[in-house]
């Protein structure tokens, strides 16, 4: 029997059914989640059986650097820098397209909109939700995330205000992104960068995500670790722990070689490279199961030394979409990236042994939303991990990653049966 002829069947025998299929929108109601940070409005359409998210920003575009008296001037302090190396240029041609980087010029509309797509498609759909409730299985919701963004002047019921600061595409200078939380669900803040509109996809061509790391170079016709392979796969197995050891961050190995040399014995060093890896990684705690080994051998490779190598790839490897991503603190998230510590000495690696610092926690932390995770039925909750989360380092919404609506669903209809399909 079809869901909804099964909800019209058990809604004759129940009042409290009957009434809540019959009530029509539940909302819209401005909510704050209770880890006390973002906002959105929630509706809930039980004859659609849709939960519509939607946030609303205003978007201030400013230009990074601007010329005041003949000389550059940045308009965010992490831009400091980029003032100080421009005004340096003696040429002036030279020095007006290193201007040129930090301003928007005309096409302005074309960013705002790519954003406001990355962020829908990142955010909806992925996870639909059912009641559990004996007769009200039958209840479900999809869930559409609706950002509704415009240039210039915010307006008195905005979410979010944005401030995008228009820095080179390469990344040479950017300014960091963060979402300050304001009260109620209204008055948040948002900076980004410029490049912060690039999807995941696009970061990742460029070389920007922290989930693909290299060790090598071999020694020629070697699959022998060097002390600095070592040292490298020590930071790697430190920044990618299995936090609640439920194998959900695999790894893939890809062994490389060379072109130099015979075909058969290079794919044979190819393979080697990568089981020494994947053994060594084994010998610091990462356990087999989280290990593919897969072979690269030499497709693509030229004679150089850099093809000696093994590529570690971390869940799908694809880069984390920063503007999705600072949209989740919007939707009340925290953070789930784990933070390795600060680096005392000075040495490049953090305190506990890996490369990765920030704003996050201690692997194997609790994240704020972690309870309201197991409340819509996630067994794991919501805990400090790197790996491919769209709230950590990469691109992926996890069924944790709906914890927040999950529970705006529950507290906009005043039915905390709510469960997430997933």
């Amino acid at each position: 029997m079809a869901c909804e002829q099964l909800c019209d069947v058990n809604a004759a025998s129940d009042p409290a059914l009957q009434a809540f299929l019959g009530h029509g929108p539940f909302g819209p109601s401005t909510l704050q989640a209770p880890t006390g940070i973002g906002g959105f409005d929630a509706e809930y359409h039980p004859g659609a059986g849709q939960l519509v998210i939607t946030v609303r920003g205003s978007v201030n575009l400013m230009d990074g650097l601007t010329e005041q008296s003949g000389s550059l001037v940045a308009s965010h302090t992490d831009l400091d820098q980029a003032a100080i190396d421009g005004n340096l240029i003696a040429d002036p041609a030279a020095r007006a397209a290193f201007l040129a980087d930090f301003q928007w010029g005309q096409d302005t509309s074309a960013w705002v909109t790519k954003v406001q797509g990355n962020v829908e498609r990142t955010w909806s759909n992925h996870f639909s939700f059912w009641v559990d409730k004996p007769g009200w299985e039958c209840v479900i919701a999809s869930v559409l995330v609706d950002i509704d963004m415009v240039e210039g002047m915010s307006r008195p019921n905005d979410h979010v205000n944005i401030e995008a600061y228009k820095c080179p595409d390469d990344g040479a200078y950017d300014v960091g992104a963060y979402v300050a939380s304001g009260t109620g669900g209204t008055g948040n803040s948002m900076v980004l960068s410029s490049r912060d509109g690039m999807n995941s996809d696009e970061r990742t061509q460029q070389g920007g995500s922290l989930l693909q790391r290299e060790v090598g170079p071999f020694g020629v016709g070697s699959a022998r670790l060097s002390n600095d392979n070592r040292a490298s796969l020590d930071a790697f197995a430190a920044d990618f722990l299995d936090a609640n050891n439920d194998g959900s961050n695999p790894i893939t190995l890809v062994g490389r070689a060379s072109s130099d040399g015979a075909a058969a014995q290079n794919e044979r060093l190819a393979r080697q490279r990568a089981e020494a890896v994947s053994a060594y990684l084994r010998a610091k705690g990462v356990a087999q199961t989280r290990i593919t080994v897969q072979l690269g051998g030499t497709q693509g490779a030229d004679a150089s030394e850099a093809w000696r190598r093994v590529d570690l790839v971390v869940g799908d490897g694809r880069a984390q979409d920063v503007a999705s991503h600072e949209f989740g603190h919007v939707l009340g998230l925290t953070d789930h990236y784990d933070d390795a510590g600060s680096d005392a000495d000075g040495d490049g690696v953090a305190d506990r042994g890996g490369t990765i610092s920030g704003t996050g926690a201690p692997a194997g932390t609790l994240a704020g939303h972690d309870n309201l995770a197991k409340q819509i039925g996630v067994s794991g909750g919501a805990v400090y991990e790197n790996n491919d989360n769209i709230m950590s380092l990469g691109c992926n919404v996890a069924p944790a990653n709906y914890a927040t609506i999950g529970w705006a669903l529950q507290t906009v209809t005043s039915v905390p049966e709510w469960k997430i399909n997933g």
